[in-house]
Parts: structure tokens; sequence; C-alpha cells
């Protein structure tokens, strides 16, 4: 279970992440240039653009839109995938916006398997350590006993 709820988490920072990054993107694609080199002290309507800057500003538009799309369109799949991690799960959420989730009973089979994992765990955990500990005494005894030549 908790591999999967890391590759939860994992898939719910990529979303976070892409969401970022696609905001930055808007944010930074909001503005053409050439509205940003624009003399801001003068508040001219559209109207009285010359025809060369508002086709510049037609076109750095055009071209902006599709990088903000494609911004739009990661975030989409990381929030799918996402969607799919969460129904991998056991959960998710229905069209009508519900919740499911995993059924108590299944909860509390699965935590009593992984308390009983746990507790055999410790079991050997306890038995290795006090292995350790006789070799380590063992080990001592034989250094101390052993005779070691003069210089």
């Amino acid at each position: 279970m908790s591999e999967k709820v890391a590759h939860a988490e994992a898939q719910l920072m990529l979303v976070v992440a892409a969401m970022r990054e696609a905001a930055q993107a808007a944010v930074e694609d909001a503005l053409p240039c050439s509205m940003l080199d624009a003399d801001p002290s003068r508040d001219a309507p559209a109207m009285d653009m010359p025809d060369t800057l508002r086709q510049r500003l037609e076109w750095e538009t055009a071209v902006e839109r599709p990088r903000v799309a494609q911004h739009g369109a990661v975030v989409q799949q990381r929030l799918q995938a996402l969607r799919q991690a969460i129904d991998v799960l056991g959960g998710g959420v229905l069209a009508d916006g519900t919740v499911v989730d995993l059924p108590v009973a299944d909860l509390d089979r699965e935590i009593e398997m992984l308390s009983g994992e746990s507790a055999r765990l410790g079991t050997v955990m306890v038995q290795r350590y006090e292995a350790v500990e006789t070799l380590m005494a063992t080990l001592e005894a034989e250094v101390r006993a052993a005779q070691m030549p003069s210089l």
C-alpha cells in the first residue's frame, strides 16, 4: 500500500509542478512583447495603433496561444495520471463529485495484515541483534585469548 501512496504523491507533485509551469508560461505570455515595449504613458485604444504594430500583436498572440494550450494539455495529462493513481489506491471521484473510498473492512483487514507483518519483522530483527551480540562476544573472547607475539 505504501508504494501506491508514494506513487500517488509523486503524481500529485507532478501535477503541482505542471500547474506552476503552466501558470508561469501564461503570465509570461499574457502580454506580447510589442505591448510590453509600448509607451505606458500613452493610453491609446487599439484602433489608434499603426497597422504594423497591430499585425505584430496579432502574430505574437497567435504564437503564444498554442504555447499556453500546450502547457494546459500537460496539466491535463498530469491530472489524468493523478486520477489513475488515486483509482489504484481504491479511491476516486465519480462524475457527480462523490468521493469513492475503500470500504472500512478492507482497510481494517489491510491494517491488521501490516500490523502482523510488522510484529513478525520486529521479532526477526530482535533475533538478528541477539545473534550479532553472541557473535561479537565470541569474537571478542577469541581476540582476548589470542597470544600476541612481542615485538
